[in-house]
């Protein structure tokens, strides 16, 4: 019921429903319906679920207190290690939760923690499983969103270079999931003035996006006519920005269709 109440923006309500869940799993605990493992269970899930709620309705104190608390109780009854996977990812949260509230220490130590954890279970066996591979993105992948906020984009641009290099070996050389790490990778190369180096990143993403005919086309199509802009190459960047259009409109893509176009009205305010 919990759940439901969340994806009816009802958090109130949410919130109630898994308070209950807590009292009722106490409660049948006591008569002896279920044993303590159920309950740890039970606790874990509830713990872990408000704290999503909390950070849904952006109270972050809170959200930080009740991962901490479904870490605490699942790590000392036995249920998680501290390298488990599910042990990372609300590692990862919590290192978002600190970046969210401008603590950088425990944002850099976070998030390089869950890193090392992933890269070391990768290297002992290079065949874990695909929620470690996919957890490891995630990671860098955060990490270099915190780095780029912080103009720090050599750094950022390691790790997601580290990030492509994930989705290359996991997911294969032609994934849509790399798109995402090359547009990522791009975009940064561009805050850095390496043009080149961006519209270099932002075609081999373009070749990959035709050759697995991804969704995520006609947006990289308008960013390209965005660094041509930068460039002062209007024909270029209009002939890219019409192009993102036309795709954007067969695709049924209204908001690709909607910054398209809005790069064709900054293209033709220069001409």
């Amino acid at each position: 019921m919990g759940h439901i109440a969340v994806a009816r923006e009802d958090f109130k309500e949410a919130e109630n429903c898994y308070h209950l869940a807590l009292h009722a799993g106490q409660q049948q605990f006591n008569e002896k319906k279920i044993d303590k493992r159920q309950l740890i269970t039970i606790r874990i899930y509830v713990f872990d679920s408000l704290g999503n709620l909390a950070l849904k309705m952006g109270d972050l104190k809170k959200a930080e207190e009740l991962y901490k608390r479904t870490l605490k109780v699942a790590v000392q009854n036995e249920f998680f290690t501290l390298t488990d996977n599910a042990t990372v990812e609300i590692s990862m949260r919590l290192a978002a939760i600190y970046a969210m509230m401008g603590k950088e220490e425990e944002t850099h130590s976070g998030f390089q923690f869950c890193i090392k954890t992933q890269e070391d279970k990768i290297k002992e066996n290079p065949d874990e499983s695909s929620y470690t591979y996919g957890l490891l993105g995630m990671c860098l992948e955060n990490y270099a969103k915190f780095l780029v906020n912080a103009k720090q984009y050599d750094k950022a641009l390691e790790y997601l270079q580290r990030a492509e290099e994930v989705v290359v070996r996991y997911l294969g050389e032609e994934h849509p999931q790399r798109i995402v790490a090359l547009n990522d990778i791009g975009t940064v190369h561009i805050l850095k003035e390496d043009y080149d180096k961006a519209e270099k990143v932002l075609k081999k993403a373009l070749a990959i996006g035709h050759a697995c005919k991804d969704e995520t086309l006609p947006v990289l199509y308008s960013n390209l006519g965005a660094l041509y802009l930068r460039q002062s190459k209007v024909d270029k960047a209009l002939e890219m920005c019409k192009t993102g259009e036309k795709i954007g409109t067969e695709m049924g893509h209204s908001e690709a269709v909607k910054r398209a176009k809005f790069c064709i009205e900054k293209c033709e305010e220069e001409e």
